[in-house]
């Protein structure tokens, strides 16, 4: 038997031990125990004094093991189990969970590497504090630093409209989930109740944020719409 590859070197319980396959041996071996690849790439198990008798096992030993992070530590009774019924099956496993170690370390560092480059992104878009001269304090308040160009405004302005639209819808959508009465109008009638209703709710001067703010709208979405006549109903 030649030795191709030292895979690991672990050790078992006592009470537990492995057999040697070395050539003329079979011994009982529990502590040292060299797992290995031969010439014919079967993979072995020999005790530290047959390996040391095997042709080839100094290249193998100076490549070192190829499979790190055993270093002669105990196998536990499952990974026994799995390495005795089916070595060759115990050394895929170990492998994929080198895979998924390495797998894990690059993702890591590449997580690291972007969050470093996005610190000095953002590190580097800081614009040093100038302090403003006192003539730009003295400025006009139509043309200070808040004022923004007629079509900016209108824009922003827009996206604002569409955010609030966006709000009432959902908020009417939710509503029509609790009150089956509102479910007999359209999404965009319901919507408008509720925009109405809240306009009311605020005329009172009270806080959105108030223990019962939702129930009160939505019961006075409910009786806006009791009160009308010709609604569109829900398609």
């Amino acid at each position: 038997m030649q030795v191709a590859q030292l895979l690991f070197v672990v050790s078992v319980d006592e009470s537990h031990k492995l057999v040697c396959q070395a050539p003329g041996c079979g011994r009982a071996i529990a502590k040292a125990v060299h797992v290995i690849r031969d010439a014919k790439g079967d993979i072995r198990v020999v005790g530290s004094g047959c390996y040391a008798k095997l042709a080839g096992h100094e290249r193998a030993t100076e490549d070192g093991a190829v499979f790190s992070g055993f270093d002669g530590r105990r196998l536990t009774p499952e990974e026994r189990s799995l390495m005795v019924a089916d070595t060759a099956a115990f050394i895929d496993l170990v492998e994929a969970r080198l895979a998924a170690q390495r797998a894990a370390a690059e993702l890591a560092d590449r997580l690291a590497e972007a969050a470093r480059r996005l610190h000095e992104g953002q590190t580097k878009s800081m614009a040093p504090f100038h302090q403003p001269s006192q003539d730009v304090w003295r400025r006009p308040r139509d043309r200070g630093p808040e004022a923004m160009p007629h079509g900016e405004r209108r824009g922003a302005l827009d996206q604002l409209a569409r955010y609030r639209a966006y709000q009432a819808s959902h908020a009417a959508r939710v509503a029509m989930q609790r009150w089956p009465e509102l479910r007999t109008h359209s999404l965009d009638v319901v919507t408008d109740a509720m925009v109405q209703a809240k306009a009311q709710y605020l005329s009172r001067g009270l806080r959105m944020d108030g223990p019962g703010a939702r129930e009160a709208i939505e019961t006075e979405a409910v009786a806006l719409l009791a009160g009308r006549a010709g609604d569109v109903p829900a398609g």
